[in-house]
């Protein structure tokens, strides 16, 4: 279901009852762009700290233009799974002084228009939102009390003719029995007298004219209608509100509804989905990955558990099309529907790396089929690779029958196995980030990090890359790569492993002016610096009591363990895109 600002209130309502039917969503994302500049796109080289801090910069930035979600429901009479997916199209508007600018990377558009994406529906019909920081500050200007301000002295000949004129209009409005008047000014400062005179009177309440800007309409009340005047005037504003907070409202119920929410390969999604709808990332790392717990505390990624499970290995490294469809066989294969080559092969493979148990647990159950409900079969006639809904769509889909096929989703077994609860992939990093426990630092054994202590002591690249080529060897050295500017340090990657038995030993690698660290070490002193340098910003997520579980239904998947786990899949490439792209 396409969604935009003409159908979003039924939407909405259709939506609520989706998720509150639903045992699991899935959600992915479409940009307006992914990197800022060269020294913001993803890199092999960057550390877990890197990354993220290149993020806040990146999502800063460019603007979600289409969230899909899917629900998933499982219905226990006839044995399968039915979707509901709803694709929403968003765009900001500039209500309440917000007035947001973004940028947009051209190959990003270019991406987007080869598969169609329909850039009219974002600007023109676009849902609008306000992300829960600008509707706290909105609020908090509507509850301010209003600065008295001294009345105007009517003293210019001027002003006194403009309000003799007001009292005249009022008097022959009274004798002709009508209920109103148009009183024409020239200009704010006269208005202001207008709405003055009003306030000083009982029987006067003055509106603007929505045809003319420069014309008042004042009406002759009582003094009840005019409190009801003015009480319907402060809903009108909190309608106003609502309206304005839009698509943020989709947001609100995932977060409330504590289903487990599935994403593929979702660093990004997820914090962009944070900055845009909630509020601006905060500087450290720790605490985003705490509020974000709180947001959804129950994530899933189909790229971190294809590539790390070890029942998975025929699936290591497919993109989200590639494992939908791979998927798929398995449901053929296993259902006995059909058998394809594919099927078998991947079947077989999954199976033959499975314990004897868990593959006669797998085999004794069928995958289940996955159906649209009625009115939501937008994507059962053709696929749609690269629209939002789609996509989300792809996502739950094969996280289900992965779960089906491992054994760990079922009548006799319906929870999500605790692998991979709360870890999401980070392209071309290694690094994890774990809520409950210390960080996990790769060790890279093959790398070493050269950190000069100023400006003074640096060198050029070339210099040095001579300097480690000297002292290790040209045959060892691999590449050097400038690293982190600010830091002054360098990347250098080695053809064998530092401590190895006939490899460089890290005691005994010694440059002028420099402090030399492998690259675990240095991830860990960096972690540690950007954790002191911590700024605790006030968070806009409500500080509630409500348990960050809920329990689901008999059928639900549930969660395991509580650790949110920000984690890569594993192989390194030289830029972000090209993942995204591929991954998406």
């Amino acid at each position: 279901m396409d969604v935009t600002v003409e159908n979003f209130a039924s939407a909405l309502g259709e939506f609520k009852v989706a998720v509150a039917d639903a045992q699991l969503l899935s959600f992915d994302t479409e940009l307006t762009g992914l990197d800022v500049s060269s020294e913001t796109a993803s890199h092999m080289n960057d550390t877990l700290v890197t990354r993220y801090l290149k993020a806040v910069e990146n999502t800063e930035a460019f603007l979600i233009t289409q969230f899909g979600v899917s629900t998933f429901a499982y219905d226990n009479d006839r044995r399968e799974w039915s979707a509901k997916t709803f694709n929403f199209y968003v765009f900001p508007r500039s209500s309440y002084s917000n007035d947001k600018r973004f940028v947009c990377q051209a190959t990003s558009l270019e991406f987007l228009t080869k598969y169609q994406f329909n850039f009219n529906k974002v600007f023109y019909e676009g849902v609008p939102y306000l992300s829960r920081a600008q509707e706290d500050r909105v609020r908090r200007h509507m509850a301010r009390v209003p600065t008295v301000t001294e009345p105007i002295k009517l003293s210019a000949p001027s002003d006194l003719k403009l309000i003799a004129m007001l009292k005249t209009s009022l008097d022959q409005c009274k004798t002709s029995g009508k209920p109103w008047f148009r009183f024409p000014t020239r200009n704010s400062f006269e208005r202001r007298l207008v709405y003055q005179f009003a306030e000083e009177r009982e029987d006067v309440f003055v509106r603007k004219d929505e045809v003319d800007s420069c014309t008042l309409i004042v009406d002759l009340v009582t003094p009840e209608q005019k409190a009801e005047r003015l009480k319907e005037m402060e809903q009108a504003k909190l309608d106003a509100l609502e309206d304005a907070i839009g698509f943020r409202k989709v947001i609100d119920i995932m977060s409330q509804s504590r289903l487990p929410i599935v994403v593929h390969n979702g660093f990004v999604d997820l914090v962009q989905t944070y900055s845009q709808f909630v509020e601006p990332l905060p500087d450290n790392l720790s605490t985003f990955a705490g509020r974000l717990h709180v947001l959804f505390p129950h994530l899933y990624d189909t790229k971190y558990l294809s590539n790390h499970h070890p029942d998975l290995e025929a699936l290591r490294h497919a993109h989200l099309s590639s494992l939908f469809e791979l998927t798929q066989d398995l449901v053929s294969s296993e259902s006995a529907v059909s058998s394809t080559p594919a099927a078998a092969a991947t079947t077989d493979k999954v199976q033959s790396s499975r314990s004897p148990s868990t593959s006669r647990r797998a085999r004794s159950a069928a995958v289940p089929h996955i159906v649209h409900a009625p009115g939501y079969d937008r994507y059962a006639i053709g696929d749609l690779p690269h629209e939002a809904g789609y996509d989300a769509y792809m996502t739950g889909s094969a996280f289900i029958r992965l779960m089906h096929s491992l054994g760990y989703l079922g009548e006799q077994k319906p929870l999500p196995h605790p692998f991979s609860h709360n870890t999401i992939a980070v392209y071309a990093s290694d690094f994890q980030l774990r809520l409950a426990q210390a960080p996990v630092f790769p060790t890279r054994p093959d790398v070493l990090i050269v950190q000069y202590a100023d400006q003074v002591a640096a060198r050029t690249p070339s210099q040095v890359s001579r300097s480690v080529r000297a002292e290790l060897g040209a045959d060892i050295v691999r590449c050097v790569l400038p690293y982190q500017p600010k830091d002054i340090a360098y990347y250098v990657r080695l053809r064998t492993n530092i401590d190895a038995p006939d490899g460089v030993r890290l005691s005994d690698v010694q440059l002028p002016g420099a402090s030399i660290y492998s690259f675990e070490d240095f991830a860990k002193e960096e972690f540690r610096r950007h954790s002191a340098q911590r700024k605790r910003k006030p968070s806009s997520l409500p500080v509630s009591s409500r348990s960050a579980f809920q329990a689901l239904p008999a059928s639900s998947p549930r969660v395991g363990a509580l650790q949110v786990v920000l984690l890569t899949a594993a192989g390194f490439a030289a830029g972000y895109w090209f993942g995204k792209t591929s991954d998406a």
